[in-house]
């Protein structure tokens, strides 16, 4: 949902020259997992300590399978992917690769709205846009524990997301779109106790420490308490990505001419450090100083931005960032 007030911001160019980086080379992107092509076949990266991208995915007897979206497990030992989807029919799943890159696997049918358990135990996701075409069916919410494979059908809803504890998941009820272009919120306790609504929203995203909620209305982004009560504005903005402390938030406010993603980030007072570049998918390095982004122009590439600043550090070759 772009916003129309983001003034000079909106103007900004992405033919404009880059700033120069201001880091000594590609270290500033440790830890960081990305994708790259590998004999034309989209595979997992990962940035190693001393600025090399290590492959982990496409090793071995799975060199033909592509690899896209990747998502670290909090503890740091697995990514989860899924492969490049290629058209409606197919049976695509969601894959598990070990951090040194053994051990690539199947573990379920693909989903959206991937998620990891705070524990790394388990992933929660909903049906693909392949399965409910396919069955007219409404997507349905999965939970896989990790080390048996085990599947477990949870219901009908869009957009399930882990709360901080791990006790809890939120989702959309299929219920469809209210009048105010909200949707009921709902927090279903796995271990028990009947799911309840919260709040009404477009969409929602907890805060790292548990402590905050944030709420996608028609006039942007709203903070609230964990209940759903005591929203107030916070920035207009949508796709926002907590800090790992949960203290600052980047999110997008407009678009290029050329469909690019303009980000800032604010803190939990409402007070924008800084806005106007350009980036999608924005991704916080572990220790909360950095961002990297996907930049689509006028090659895709990857930028590493300090947090503090928006300051270019390093750009890089890949896309589809994760930290």
């Amino acid at each position: 949902m772009p916003s129309e007030s983001a003034g000079a911001d909106a103007t900004a160019s992405p033919s404009s020259p880059s700033p120069s980086p201001i880091l000594r080379d590609e270290t500033s992107a440790a830890g960081l997992a990305l994708i790259r092509l590998v004999d034309g076949i989209a595979q997992v990266f990962v940035i190693d300590a001393d600025g090399s991208a290590r492959q982990v995915t496409g090793l071995g007897e799975h060199a033909s399978l592509p690899a896209v979206r990747p998502f670290w497990s909090p503890d740091r030992t697995q990514i989860a992917f899924r492969p490049r989807a290629l058209g409606a029919g197919m049976d695509p799943q969601l894959w598990l690769v070990n951090a040194d890159g053994s051990e690539q696997r199947p573990i379920a049918d693909l989903g959206e709205s991937i998620g990891w358990s705070p524990d790394s135990t388990r992933l929660l996701f909903q049906d693909s846009v392949f399965t409910t075409d396919n069955t007219g069916e409404p997507p349905a919410m999965w939970l896989v524990e990790v080390a048996t494979g085990e599947v477990t059908m949870l219901g009908r809803g869009n957009v399930p997301a882990w709360l901080p504890d791990g006790l809890s998941i939120s989702y959309f009820p299929i219920a469809g779109i209210l009048p105010d272009n909200t949707q009921p919120l709902v927090v279903d306790p796995l271990s028990g106790g009947e799911p309840h609504e919260i709040a009404r929203a477009e969409g929602a995203w907890w805060s790292p420490d548990g402590s905050a909620l944030l709420l996608l209305q028609d006039d942007g982004l709203y903070l609230a308490k964990t209940d759903g009560s005591n929203a107030r504005h916070l920035v207009d903005g949508y796709s926002p990505v907590w800090s790992p402390d949960g203290l600052r938030v980047a999110y997008a406010y407009d678009v290029t001419a050329d469909a690019l993603p303009i980000i800032g980030v604010v803190d939990r007072d409402g007070q924008v450090l800084w806005s106007g570049e350009i980036g999608g998918d924005p991704s916080w390095s572990p220790d909360g100083t950095m961002l990297a982004v996907e930049v689509g122009y006028p090659e895709t590439s990857i930028q590493i931005l300090d947090a503090a600043s928006g300051r270019l550090l390093w750009e890089l070759e890949g896309e589809d960032p994760a930290w």
